[in-house]
């Protein structure tokens, strides 16, 4: 085998693992400060802000890809970030944005 060829099988090797710990990586959940933005966002947002936060937290969590696409699309709402603080109880902040959530569908 030449010695271009084996240097292709391992470049497309080297992505392909790439790529599945990149997706991984993504499908995993926010965390707390991740969720206080959102709760700030749901408070304060546009209403498509706001729908969108709604929407995402049907499932009962935001992953990271979710959270990516929602900065890309609202990006002067999602400014007002809060850094990760290690303080902070994921779980806590998940399901107060969840019942946040839940009472502004009720309301519309």
């Amino acid at each position: 085998m030449g010695e271009l060829k084996k240097r292709g099988i391992l470049l497309v090797t080297s992505l392909m693992i790439l790529g599945g710990a990149g997706a991984h990586y993504l499908n995993g959940e926010i965390g707390a400060g991740d969720y206080r933005m959102l709760r700030l966002g749901l408070n304060q947002g546009s209403p498509a802000y706001r729908t969108w936060i709604e929407t995402a937290m049907e499932s009962g969590d935001v992953n990271r890809w979710e959270h990516w696409i929602l900065l890309q699309q609202y990006p002067g709402e999602s400014k007002a970030r809060v850094t990760n603080d290690t303080t902070a109880n994921l779980q806590e902040e998940r399901r107060l944005l969840a019942a946040m959530s839940q009472q502004a569908k009720r309301r519309n």
